[in-house]
């Protein structure tokens, strides 16, 4: 049984999944990015997987249509066992997800001083992490996105090749020791590889303007108490600016978010949402003459290390 799923079924961890699923069953078989589609095939028992492959879907992955075919002709395993295979080019479509804020267990180990990824910003797995931002091909491999520069070290070999690992087939694992990483530049050129993200917080503390490189772009960043000189420079004296809190407790400082509102705040999506202002002073500095607020939370490692860099629980991000 051929079985081709559409939808968002790249770069969040479907293949493993379905890997998984197709073991316990003892189905013999492979799964496979065929294009911007995924075929699966099967020596029996096709339902079964389906059903369970909808019970345990990956978070961000999302089935818009199933294509079952029986014909024996066109199925092509001819080994005992289930394996991911190679991707094929297959045919072309939209289908890679959108950048998603990273997850508690990464966020967990980011902040873990043992675990070898500690204050590590590009950490992310298979069910989180920028996904469009670093594409420039489907299929979803990692020779196909930015990643394709950075080969893996050994460590993060074993966990894309150990099937109970939840970065099993991650096609954007790294580490420090094998991944990309931060670097600060000041206003004289100069350049700082040693803890630049300590740095910078350090700097936006001290009255400074920057920008920091984060997925589908830069952002200009300055502190609240800086914004006021932020206008004059950007020469944007009314323009409200969005704002990036630490959590949702510094959000309810400064605004009054409804529980929908917080909803969509903590969404994995982390879209900037439109909040009531309250009558603090600041306020009218971030978005004069206006009864709210743009707010969002942080979805980036490098954002949540930034703030445990600094004291402020807002940053302008622009």
């Amino acid at each position: 049984m051929r079985i081709i799923i559409r939808g968002i079924v790249q770069g969040v961890g479907f293949r493993p999944t379905v890997y998984r699923i197709a073991n316990a069953l003892g189905l013999n078989g492979f799964v496979q990015n065929n294009g911007s589609n995924v075929i699966i095939e099967v020596d029996r028992d096709g339902e079964i997987l389906l059903g369970e492959l909808k019970k345990h879907l990956p978070p961000i992955a999302r089935i818009d249509s199933i294509e079952i075919i029986n014909d024996d002709a066109k199925v092509g395993y001819t080994f005992s066992g289930f394996k991911i295979v190679s991707s094929s080019e297959g045919e072309r479509g939209v289908s890679i997800p959108t950048d998603t804020a990273i997850c508690e267990d990464c966020r967990a180990e980011i902040f873990d001083e043992g675990n070898r990824r500690y204050l590590y910003p590009f950490t992310n797995c298979t069910v989180c992490g920028a996904r469009f931002s670093l594409i420039n091909n489907v299929p979803y491999d990692r020779i196909h996105t930015s990643m394709d520069e950075f080969p893996m070290c050994e460590e993060c070999r074993k966990e894309y090749e150990n099937p109970i690992d939840r970065r099993f087939h991650h096609q954007t694992i790294s580490c420090p020791r094998c991944g990309p990483r931060y670097y600060l530049v000041d206003s004289r050129g100069h350049r700082t590889d040693e803890d630049p993200i300590r740095k910078f917080a350090e700097m936006l503390h001290h009255g400074a303007i920057g920008i920091a490189k984060s997925w589908g772009g830069m952002h200009i960043c300055c502190t609240l108490e800086t914004l006021p000189r932020l206008r004059e420079w950007y020469k944007r004296r009314e323009k409200p600016f969005a704002v990036m809190f630490r959590d949702l407790d510094a959000v309810r400082e400064l605004a009054e978010p409804t529980p929908f509102e917080e909803r969509l705040l903590t969404s994995q999506n982390r879209p900037i949402v439109l909040v009531k202002k309250k009558e603090e002073k600041i306020n009218e500095v971030i978005a004069p003459g206006l009864g709210n607020i743009g707010a969002f939370l942080p979805y980036s490692g490098m954002h949540y290390i930034l703030f445990h860099h600094l004291n402020e629980n807002a940053l302008v991000m622009t």
